[in-house]
């Protein structure tokens, strides 16, 4: 192989600022021995088809979709096209610190029993603020518990030895949450991976990714890949379907909105008499139904 790792990364409609920043980081790294594949998943985003046309790096390989696909089949996309023995994972609005590569590599040397790992990370704004620590569990059993509730991992923060990605059957096409599709699925295929504490990425929170508008997909797409998993812990194997996934996206933007309404209206009290009363009220839809149950089982952790 020519590299040993092979960057992947999928443009949709970020910022050109924040492209640049997260290229930038890429080519600063004190580690050099990669390769960088883009995919372009908006053939109309013509100013990030010509910023990307105008790098001309000897590492760097692109391709523009001829339509929209989504996240998770771009990245199986620059799988196919990758030469790395190691697959990294970057988003184009985030930013690598220097040495994450270096320190990532070192950790692979150093535990060879390692398949996939990820890292802590800093939490910064649209104007590239830091203004909080994005922490995760470290350990592996611990991380193998957890599993179950939460993602336990950073997606743009993760390097994975190709061949378990490839064997994995690469990303599924949830519309989000793919990358905890993922990572459940390698951890009960008995492939070994954790966090590193060290904080190695600047992770952006932007306003558009915080579920205001596509909550319903959000939930639903995160709840059935723990129904998933609890059919793969106790068969073996899941029945994941894209026909499940073409119900989820098919719900109509009133019931999105309504949901939120009565997301944000259960999660704002801090009251469980409410919560019940909530719970009651909540019958009259099967999503806010199954929303406010998860809340209760869940002891009224956020989820």
């Amino acid at each position: 192989m020519k590299y040993k790792y092979s960057i992947i990364m999928s443009i949709y409609n970020e910022k050109i600022l924040w492209i640049m920043e997260s290229i930038e980081s890429i080519l600063a790294q004190s580690f050099k021995d990669f390769e960088i594949i883009i995919i372009i998943d908006n053939p109309n985003y013509f100013e990030a088809i010509e910023f990307v046309k105008k790098l001309q790096l000897e590492n760097l390989k692109y391709f523009v979709n001829e339509k929209n696909i989504g996240l998770a089949l771009s990245l199986n996309k620059a799988l196919e096209y990758s030469e790395g023995e190691y697959i990294v994972r970057m988003d184009s609005d985030d930013i690598m610190l220097e040495n994450r590569l270096k320190i990532q590599d070192e950790e692979f040397k150093k535990n060879k029993k390692l398949d996939f790992l990820g890292t802590s990370a800093y939490m910064i704004d649209e104007e590239g603020n830091i203004f909080s620590d994005f922490k995760v569990p470290l350990k592996y059993k611990k991380i193998l518990k957890k599993i179950k509730k939460q993602n336990c991992f950073i997606h743009p923060s993760i390097i994975i030895k190709k061949k378990i990605l490839i064997e994995a059957g690469g990303y599924r096409n949830f519309p989000c949450s793919q990358d905890y599709d993922l990572f459940y699925r390698l951890l009960d295929k008995g492939y070994y991976g954790y966090n590193l504490s060290q904080k190695l990425l600047k992770y952006r929170i932007r306003t558009s990714s915080l579920g205001i508008s596509k909550g319903l997909v959000q939930y639903l797409s995160f709840k059935y890949i723990k129904d998933l998993g609890k059919e793969r812990r106790k068969i073996g194997k899941d029945s994941y379907s894209p026909k499940r996934i073409d119900e989820i996206l098919k719900i109509s933007e009133d019931e999105q909105k309504k949901f939120m309404q009565f997301r944000l209206k259960v999660l704002r009290s801090k009251n469980i008499k409410k919560i019940l009363v909530y719970l009651k009220a909540s019958f009259c839809s099967k999503y806010a139904f199954l929303f406010t149950k998860d809340l209760i089982l869940s002891k009224l952790k956020i989820f």
